[in-house]
């Protein structure tokens, strides 16, 4: 290879970290043309047995240092991302700049301050600041390096997202006694559950309109969280609710432990979509069958979320587990809590309930749908109908509409107002 062309290797040894961004990111476009910038991937992996090479931790500190220059263009900056989730993954390390000083760390609680189904919570201080140490639980019986790699794989996206709605990180911790720690800004008001016991008459709508801005904005980004429920809705200092714990839920999967494939769905099946849990909805169409999580999935967890919100209880909180899996196979739903109507819950915002619940994944509406519809409906202007979606026109509006509104036109659905507040697809 001559001088024209350098190898992805010499240029990778070209990068002085110190330079300007505009240069390194001038460089690493030119990795990416390499022909042999493929083999100096796999070149990263090396023996598993031993710690992860100079090169790929500095590789990986370039990327993150391009991806801070402003001026570079979406696909350029899409690709420097796309290349740092997967040397991440693949090699189970991540930009320096993400690792907090160990010893600035401290645990205020000898016990955790709240546990999930993959994680404990302990309440923290770094630098003498309040934080939220997130450990995910690591047990002998899991395969630890792919845990890792999914982990380190996860918290590049985190750090890539910035949205008032979805919770952002300080950084990492990973020591003996705090393996795969996240570490984020105390939130004192705790989840939105805890939240609105203590103040049952809080408004709950631009609660709503917070949840569906932060899941929207996750999903536009092809992100998908996974595990939506209220103990994973903060409330943050100046009221507003606040997304986490997304995609935790998909390092589990990626991990292919035994343990893994038990606690994906420890404590969340009351918000766990049915294709999810394998069943059909007792027609002679099975639904899609997928243990993955989806946006559809999340659209789900989303009308589960509602009814949390509103009755200030888990879903189907009257009966266990194996119940709701038996209301799920019946085709069964919550029904509509009683008295919510004062607490904000209208006709047009169930009726988003009703079809976010709906069996088939296609039949949902997007979180960007139901967003549009929250705002209409909460800040005036009138509700516009779903969007279709999947082939498949989905007409039949929501109950509630004031006579003679009408449709703003494609994308959206001709709408006629109904009384029932259900939805049929035709």
């Amino acid at each position: 290879m001559n001088n024209d062309n350098p190898s992805a290797a010499a240029l990778l040894d070209r990068i002085d970290l110190a330079q300007d961004d505009s240069r390194i990111v001038e460089t690493i476009s030119l990795m990416f043309k390499a022909s042999d910038y493929h083999q100096l991937l796999v070149s990263f992996q090396g023996d598993a047995t031993q710690p992860p090479p100079e090169r790929a931790i500095k590789f990986a500190d370039a990327l993150n240092k391009a991806l801070g220059y402003n001026d570079v263009d979406a696909e350029t900056h899409n690709r420097i991302l796309r290349a740092l989730r997967r040397t991440c993954a693949e090699v189970g390390i991540l930009p320096s700049s993400y690792y907090l000083d160990e010893n600035q760390m401290k645990k205020i609680t000898d016990v955790p301050f709240a546990s999930g189904g993959y994680s404990d919570v302990w309440r923290g201080l770094y630098k003498g600041e309040n934080v939220s140490i997130k450990a995910f639980r690591v047990y002998m019986t899991d395969n630890v390096k792919q845990l890792t790699k999914a982990w380190c794989k996860e918290m590049v996206v985190c750090q890539s997202l910035s949205h008032p709605n979805v919770l952002s990180f300080l950084g990492v911790v990973s020591t003996a006694s705090l393996p795969l720690c996240i570490v984020s800004k105390w939130m004192k008001n705790g989840n939105i559950s805890e939240f609105l016991k203590r103040d049952g008459q809080f408004d709950r709508r631009p609660l709503l309109i917070d949840i569906a801005r932060g899941l929207n904005y996750l999903h536009s980004l092809e992100v998908v969280h996974g595990d939506l429920k209220g103990p994973n809705i903060l409330i943050d200092d100046n009221n507003n609710a606040v997304l986490c714990d997304f995609g935790l839920a998909s390092i589990t999967a990626d991990a292919e432990s035994a343990h893994a494939s038990t606690v994906n769905s420890a404590g969340s099946i009351r918000w766990m979509a049915p294709e999810r849990l394998s069943i059909f909805d007792g027609s002679s169409e099975p639904a899609p069958t997928s243990v993955r999580v989806t946006k559809e999935s999340d659209m789900y967890s989303l009308a589960m979320v509602v009814i949390e919100v509103f009755t200030g209880t888990s879903p189907f909180s009257d009966i266990a587990d194996a119940g709701v899996i038996i209301k799920l196979s019946q085709n069964k739903r919550p029904q509509k809590p009683e008295g919510a109507f004062q607490l904000g819950l209208t006709d047009p915002i169930w009726g988003t309930v009703e079809m976010c619940w709906k069996t088939r994944p296609l039949d949902r509406p997007t979180a960007t749908d139901v967003l549009e519809i929250w705002e209409k409906e909460i800040n005036g202007g009138g509700v516009p109908a779903i969007r279709e979606q999947g082939g498949r026109r989905l007409s039949r509006i929501l109950s509630g509409f004031s006579a003679g509104i009408k449709s703003k036109g494609t994308p959206w659905s001709k709408f006629v107002c109904g009384g029932s507040g259900e939805q049929y697809a035709q």
